[in-house]
């Protein structure tokens, strides 16, 4: 099972690149030229990119619990 427990925190990890890429595009210039349904869009893809790490997180942090 800790192979899965691996996959599981590889793919966190991989998220929380992409999430952190994200996060600078949002704040940098190249951002405010996007029209606003795609600013709208890429802010909500951001939201739910965070809110799925978290998920995540919770069950990595859950399974190492149960000693998976």
């Amino acid at each position: 099972m800790s192979s899965f427990i691996d996959r599981l925190v590889n793919e966190e990890k991989e998220l929380s690149y992409k999430i952190y890429n994200l996060a600078l595009f949002l704040r940098g210039p190249d951002f405010k030229t996007l029209s606003e349904v795609h600013r709208n869009l890429l802010l909500r893809q951001h939201s739910l990119m965070v809110k799925y790490q978290e998920v995540l997180m919770t069950r990595i942090h859950i399974l190492r619990l149960e000693g998976k």
